[in-house]
């Protein structure tokens, strides 16, 4: 009886239920019978990168005249694996691309001691976070494949890295999946693509082709060329460093997307101390203008940037680099502005928001994400106060005002005062929705290992509606929602928010649930 009504249900109900599911699943669905064959695999996105498995699967989906016009999002796979490291103590190392003054390469018959360090590391952090679920854990840890086995896999990875980061092979991929994909919308580039061990953020057809539960070392980020983690990297137009960006720029740049693309995300947002290093704007070089020349489209709506300003040994701001964001933003979608826009600067502090915000860039504005960005109360105030009535969404995550945000004695809950009494946003017509976001951990560990759980606070009641100040008043304030971007089962509703906030505030997730 089951199986005649499955078989009754229309073409049209049997592709909707089948658009809930993941495409392993649909496979085994259309095998059931030739009804249900009629469900259809979806490719919303594809993934390019330099990697011998992701170039093949993308030139055939943008080369199968039905599964290229269902891509509407392509995902650059800018995660580069490191090839080198330097032991900062015995339990830290520093990663990089190519062996520098400390830094040591790699042997194809030998794991080095640096990538033993990183993978030990690995299962460590996993095991002192009592919010991941320890039984998936044990399993994981159980399953993962030998590291006899698990090295050379690894190092064919990097040599497949090495010769596709030297060729033009990605970037003729590129060129034809951006002409051939119609319905082509979004780009994005992202370092995190393999996330945490044993759980990738991204299932790149390379990732799938991996043995389940493989450790290795992951890159936290964009790596520099050599061990420059404790200097400033000047800017380099070539080189595995930032290979995917100033591919992708370099395309749009030169239209091959024939204007399709309307939404640019570069996303940082998973690690801390991260983003495209600022450098980028310290001269005249090719990637700066095909930045330029791609922001200006007057057709962009969504524009995501995080941008990291190296400032070891507590350097000054660069003040120029700032200025040069600031003329970039300006010129955004022809000079009208985006409508989106979602900003992070690690390791930047702000003395002056409309410099790098100027008012042209936010006339059109709905949705505004701030994150990881050091200010004065008093200049953020000031750039609040020019945000147009557009507005509908403000999410701040990670901003520090001279002292960490979730101290009471801080300055976020004096903000929250000053966007109810000064700003009045609760006379606007639509008063925008404010959201905060916190890093929901007091273990300094997870600090130091980039792990992302957050707590988020949503301002409304106190801003509209007259309730308490939710940073004021911890105790009074008696919900939140706990998000875990690497490990997704660990989301929850916490019941109170002062047993989740520590001293340090939280980082940017794009991801809401």
């Amino acid at each position: 009886m089951a199986q005649t009504q499955i078989i009754s249900l229309p073409a049209e109900i049997v592709v909707e239920i089948s658009g809930y599911l993941p495409n392993r699943d649909v496979k085994n669905l259309r095998l059931a019978c030739r009804h249900l064959a009629s469900a259809a695999l979806h490719f919303p996105r594809v993934f390019i990168g330099p990697n011998r498995r992701n170039i093949n699967v993308f030139l055939a989906v943008a080369r199968h005249e039905s599964f290229r016009r269902r891509v509407t999002e392509i995902i650059v796979d800018d995660a580069i694996l490191p090839r080198a490291g330097a032991h900062i103590d015995n339990q830290q190392v520093g990663l990089s691309l190519e062996p520098g003054a400390d830094g040591t390469g790699y042997s194809a018959q030998h794991r080095p001691s640096w990538a033993t360090t990183v993978c030990q590391g690995n299962i460590e952090r996993m095991l002192d976070d009592n919010n991941i679920d320890h039984d998936w854990l044990r399993h994981s840890m159980v399953d993962q494949i030998d590291t006899a086995d698990a090295w050379p896999i690894y190092v064919r990875m990097l040599d497949e890295q090495v010769h596709y980061t030297a060729t033009d092979h990605v970037r003729r991929a590129l060129d034809l999946g951006l002409e051939r994909f119609v319905n082509l919308r979004k780009v994005t580039i992202t370092s995190a693509t393999h996330g945490a061990p044993f759980n990738p953020l991204y299932r790149t057809p390379t990732i799938r082709a991996l043995p389940p539960n493989i450790n290795y070392p992951r890159p936290k980020g964009w790596l520099t060329r050599q061990d420059t983690w404790s200097t400033d990297p000047a800017w380099e137009d070539d080189g595995p460093a930032y290979f995917g960006f100033r591919t992708l720029l370099r395309a749009l740049a030169e239209n091959k997307d024939n204007g399709k693309v309307t939404q640019l995300v570069i996303d940082a947002s998973f690690f801390t101390l991260n983003g495209i290093n600022m450098s980028l704007f310290d001269s005249d070089n090719a990637t700066l203008r095909d930045l330029q020349t791609v922001v200006s489209r007057p057709t962009l709506r969504q524009l995501h940037l995080h941008f990291r300003d190296y400032r070891p040994n507590s350097m000054q701001p660069h003040f120029h680099r700032q200025d040069a964001l600031g003329s970039l933003l300006s010129q955004a979608a022809g000079g009208q502005g985006v409508e989106e826009m979602a900003l992070g600067l690690s390791d930047a502090e702000i003395f002056d928001f409309l410099t790098i915000l100027p008012p042209p860039s936010l006339a059109r504005l709905k949705h505004l994400t701030l994150s990881y960005i050091t200010t004065d109360l008093e200049t953020f105030v000031d750039f609040l106060a020019e945000l147009p009535p557009t507005l509908e969404t403000l999410t701040l995550k990670t901003l520090l005002f001279d002292a960490p945000m979730a101290q009471a004695d801080g300055k976020t809950p004096k903000l929250l005062v000053r966007i109810r009494d000064d700003l009045r946003w609760g006379q606007r017509p639509r008063p925008p929705k404010v959201l905060l976001g916190f890093q929901a951990s007091s273990n300094p560990r997870r600090f130091a290992a980039s792990h992302l759980r957050c707590v988020w606070i949503d301002a409304d009641d106190f801003l509209y509606h007259g309730g308490l100040n939710p940073l004021y008043h911890f105790r009074s304030y008696r919900y939140g929602v706990q998000d875990d971007v690497w490990y997704p089962r660990s989301s929850t509703i916490v019941p109170e928010i002062s047993n989740h906030i520590p001293l340090v505030p939280g980082y940017q997730i794009t991801h809401y649930r």
